[in-house]
Formats: structure tokens, C-alpha cells, sequence
């Protein structure tokens, strides 16, 4: 699911909704942006999941250097 770096009020919800029916064991990857945005929308989302899924394993994923959007990394490695 792309948030486009940011939450809308639904997506919280959708999100919680999705991960629910993730098979026990599975994994949710958090690819978020190399900067404040990025690393305040990984830590909410995955403290709002956390009750609802104690069965997953959540990781993060960042580019490389600080400051990155993926954009930033797709657009670099296109060219």
C-alpha cells in the first residue's frame, strides 16, 4: 500500500484491516523515506499495528543515505 508519505484519516484503519489477514508468521515491510517524515510515519504505523498484530514480524526499509526519498533512489538508478 503506497501513503505517498503521509496518512489520509482512512488509511490507518485500511492498513490495520489488510495486515489482520497476513498469515501468522508473515511480514509487513515499512518502506519509508530516509528522513523525519519517514521515520515519524514508520514509528506510527507501527505502533497503530502492534495490537492488532502481535503474529507478524514488522520491518523498515530506508534508502541508504539520510536525506533519500525513494523516489529520489528509483529516479538515480533509471537514469
Amino acid at each position: 500500500m503506497s501513503t505517498a508519505g503521509s496518512l489520509n484519516a482512512s488509511q490507518p484503519e485500511l492498513i490495520r484491516q489488510v495486515a489482520e489477514k497476513v498469515v501468522n508468521g508473515g511480514r509487513i515491510l515499512l518502506a519509508t523515506d530516509n528522513d523525519a517524515g519517514g521515520y515519524s510515519l514508520g514509528s506510527f504505523i507501527r505502533e497503530f499495528l502492534a495490537p492488532a498484530t502481535p503474529h507478524l514480524k514488522i520491518l523498515e526499509d530506508r534508502p541508504l543515505r539520510r536525506g533519500d526519498d525513494w523516489n529520489d533512489v528509483f529516479k538515480s538508478t533509471s537514469s
